[in-house]
This record gives C-alpha cells, structure tokens and sequence, in this order.
C-alpha cells in the first residue's frame, strides 16, 4: 500500500490533485480521487483501495484509457 503523499504526488502528476501535498487525506484527495476513478472507469469512492491504486500506477506509466465518446 502506497502512502498517501504518494497517493496525493500520483494524483497531482495526473491532473486531479491541487492542493498541498500533505499527507492529510481531506476532502481536496477524496474529490480528486472520485474524479479520477470516474475517469477511469470505476466506482467513484473517494478512496483509493487496491483496484484504484493498481488504476494510478497504470495511469502513470502507460496514459489513461480511452474514453468512448
């Protein structure tokens, strides 16, 4: 499991994260986090579990998917 500076960095790099990168898991991480979840393609929680975790790092190394307009 990542810390959640890391979260918050992974976040920031993509575009969704704004804030200070703290280490405090507020209401400007959960919003980013729902919005990138959103983007792709899972449930949008707020909260960053294994699935959405596993989501960032892909998002990070190879781009997000393509969305079907």
């Amino acid at each position: 499991m990542i810390s959640t500076k890391e979260k918050q960095c992974l976040l920031h790099v993509l575009g969704y994260y704004v804030d200070d990168i703290d280490g405090k898991w507020g209401v400007c991480s959960k919003v980013a986090t729902k919005a990138f979840q959103e983007d792709f393609g899972l449930v949008p929680t707020g909260v960053v579990d294994e699935t959405t975790e596993k989501a960032l790092r892909h998002a990070i190394a190879w781009g997000m998917p393509v969305k079907n307009v």
